[in-house]
């Protein structure tokens, strides 16, 4: 049996947002170009996530060591905005040209990546498992497409 720790509520929490996110930007897309939609949520979203940054600040939630960051880290961050950019304009592409149910599900493909990726970059282990759930992961994906 599954125990539900914080870090799975999130995760399923997360999963979602993010299907609420695609059932929303299928709406605006009939009126609004993919790009502008990009450009227009990441603009409110920064606006957000900065405000909420500010708020616990002053909670005492977040410290800004700012100066402490590494070299190294500073370019893993901006490479995640730099993927996460590219992987929003592509996702809302095909948001605005495909079926919402399709194209989610061909963008959870990531799962299959991460899994190779994180095997490559971070020796997490492949199992047969993960193989297996891989495969239905795909298989999945052909059904619904």
């Amino acid at each position: 049996m599954i125990q539900l720790t914080m870090w799975i509520i999130f995760a399923l929490l997360s999963a979602l947002f993010g299907a609420l996110t695609s059932i929303t930007a299928k709406f605006a897309l009939k009126e609004i170009n993919s790009n502008l939609l990009t450009i227009i949520r990441s603009w409110i979203m920064s606006i957000l996530l900065t405000a909420f940054g500010f708020i616990l600040y002053l909670g005492g939630g977040l410290e800004l060591k700012l100066r402490t960051i590494s070299l190294p880290n500073i370019i893993a961050l901006i490479l995640t905005a730099l993927f996460g950019a590219t992987s929003w304009l592509f996702y809302f592409l095909a948001l605005k040209q495909g079926k919402v149910s399709v194209v989610y599900a061909l963008d959870k493909l990531s799962i299959v990546f991460v899994i190779i990726l994180a095997f490559i970059f971070f020796s997490e282990k492949i199992t047969i498992k993960t193989i297996v759930g891989s495969l239905f992961l795909f298989l999945g994906v052909l059904l619904i497409k």
